[in-house]
């Protein structure tokens, strides 16, 4: 699932109604699992690798599996989410509970490119037999489907809010990034139509 749609289902899940002054941790926490997968890419652009050396070979190095792995680590993030709400740590416990709602959306959409989400208490990758963009595992329609809930959930982020007396400011947060991520999503998918065309 493409990173910005994390924002805007965790956000959906969690920001509210009561929770809108916590939107930059929703924010952090369901971009944190894609974070080093991000980092690679650049590095290995701004090294000239060519786009199938990249995903076909340096992708699956040892080094990059483990720091990709740990935060996409469901044991991990749950202990780390108790823990949190435990101490009354509420910002932390929102990151937390964002990357775990990323991880177990991931989860059912990767076919043979998922994370061990068990990480480091076994190697398991689940094979899911859809992928959210390989179309060889539908993934023409369920990517169609992520487009279709993405677009719900900014409408519904956008408009629910009415609803509620809201502070200003957190209002005004939520919308801007909201509006933010939405402008990343749109960019993305003319990155990929300019990119990776010919992969």
């Amino acid at each position: 699932m493409n990173s910005p749609a994390h924002v805007v289902f965790s956000l959906a899940l969690l920001g509210r109604p009561n929770a809108v002054k916590y939107v930059l941790a929703i924010t952090a926490g369901a971009l944190m699992p894609d974070a080093f997968m991000l980092v690679f890419y650049a590095y290995e652009r701004v090294l000239g690798v060519p786009e199938t050396v990249i995903w076909d070979d340096h992708y699956h190095l040892p080094f990059w599996q483990n720091l990709f792995d740990t935060v996409n680590s469901i044991p991990l993030l749950l202990a780390a989410l108790i823990f949190a709400t435990y101490k009354r740590r509420y910002t932390w416990s929102f990151f937390f509970g964002s990357m775990l709602i990323h991880c177990l959306l991931d989860l059912p959409v990767h076919h043979d490119d998922g994370h061990r989400h068990f990480f480091p208490f076994s190697d398991f990758r689940f094979e899911s037999p859809v992928s959210y963009w390989d179309v060889r595992y539908h993934g023409n329609v369920v990517g169609s489907i992520e487009v279709l809930m993405f677009m719900i959930g900014v409408i519904y982020l956008w408009v629910a809010e009415h609803s509620h007396e809201r502070k200003w400011y957190s209002l005004t947060r939520l919308r801007t990034v909201v509006a933010l991520t939405s402008i990343v999503y749109c960019g993305f998918f003319i990155f990929v139509a300019l990119t990776w065309k010919d992969m």
